[in-house]
């Protein structure tokens, strides 16, 4: 019998993306009785649950949503992995799309093609007719062009061909906060917490020396976070304030990058290194969207000073 997936969702009023995230699950080839969707919802004021209920009715996939009431999707992947049964869990955004059918194929397929591996992570893909700028922050696979600069990066150890896929492995640090498809048994200790955060645990896992992935060449995920510059900037903002909350309460990823953040923070605000970076981006790799690196390297990184600064004076916490 395969393996059980577990999947969870954080949501709040997700009515746009979430049919589309769950379609992208009901289309994959795995065997769909081995499939678990729990979806964290923080109380949706807008139509979400009745399309999850529809979803339902129409599809093999069963979806079962968990309460959230802390909102926060921090919390919602804790309350929902505490009910989950896979061996695997995958948290997924719904602004995120499964880009093949047989994702949950290869990514349970890599921890036997490397069996020391505690997950995989996906490539974020541009996706076709996409916005510029969702293929932008995907062509720079983190969140921002800040984290990207400072993450530490993860070193390759091994390449294996398997049924005329690419399979690789890599090492990491505590500096590289990666999202994975995990394997259930490396991050059990961590499930039962008050919030479960994909970049504290991949910190935790490096420390203890569990720091084997895996990727798949071309296998990953369409990822639309933003839909305008406010929206970005909205986005920048949570960020902002989960990290000072994190970071005030335990050690975070950012604290294992070897202090690359002033520096490149810096650098960033001078508005002339990330837009000379854009160009040679642009040009070497031939895609426009590398353009757009100059604004929203200067934008992002303004606008996580200006909210730093703010709550710390008026000390705002996420949670």
């Amino acid at each position: 019998m395969a393996p059980l997936v577990t999947i969870v969702i954080p949501c709040l009023n997700e009515e746009r993306n979430i049919v589309r995230c769950l379609d992208s699950i009901g289309r994959q080839t795995y065997p769909h009785d081995r499939i678990e969707v729990l979806v964290a919802d923080g109380f949706s004021k807008d139509r979400t649950r009745d399309l999850i209920a529809a979803w339902n009715t129409a599809h093999d996939v069963r979806v079962t949503i968990v309460d959230n009431p802390r909102v926060i999707a921090e919390f919602g992947n804790a309350a929902a992995l505490r009910v989950a049964r896979g061996d695997f869990l995958y948290l997924m955004g719904c602004d995120e799309e499964m880009a093949q059918a047989d994702w949950i194929e290869r990514f349970v397929e890599a921890f036997t093609v490397f069996p020391g591996i505690v997950g995989v992570e996906q490539h974020w893909l541009p996706e076709p007719g996409g916005l510029l700028v969702n293929n932008y922050l995907a062509a720079i696979h983190i969140n921002d062009p800040l984290a990207r600069d400072i993450a530490a990066k993860p070193r390759q150890v091994a390449v294996r061909e398997v049924g005329g896929r690419v399979f690789r492995e890599f090492t990491f640090t505590s500096g590289y906060p990666a999202k994975l498809f995990l394997k259930r048994d490396a991050v059990e200790p961590f499930i039962g917490e008050e919030t479960f955060e994909e970049g504290q645990v991949m910190m935790r896992l490096a420390a203890e020396g569990r720091n084997r992935m895996a990727m798949v060449d071309g296998y990953g995920n369409y990822h639309r976070p933003v839909k305008s510059l406010r929206q970005y900037l909205r986005r920048c903002r949570k960020i902002a304030l989960k990290h000072t909350t994190r970071s005030s309460e335990r050690d975070t990823w950012v604290k294992h990058t070897g202090n690359r953040i002033i520096p490149f923070a810096l650098l960033n605000m001078t508005f002339i290194y990330p837009v000379a970076l854009s160009f040679v981006k642009a040009v070497s790799e031939r895609q426009p969207f590398w353009l757009l690196h100059g604004p929203v390297a200067f934008v992002s990184v303004w606008g996580y000073a200006l909210n730093w600064l703010r709550i710390k004076l008026l000390r705002e916490k996420a949670w």
